[in-house]
């Protein structure tokens, strides 16, 4: 108000920090999602279905 900071640089660094870290986190939780995905939809490399047959 006056002119005066009441931060630093450092303060700007840690929200850059948490703002990184969140895009991470989401980028990890949606490349889970897309593997949840795979599995209810049980797509089996052709390998496995060869080796495997069903019962």
């Amino acid at each position: 108000i006056n002119g005066e900071r009441f931060y630093t640089y450092k303060v700007d660094i840690y929200s850059v920090g948490i703002i990184f870290f969140e895009l991470l986190v989401a980028a990890q939780l949606a490349a889970t999602w897309q593997y949840d995905l795979e599995l209810k939809q049980i797509k089996f490399p052709a390998p496995f279905s060869k080796y495997h047959p069903k019962e």
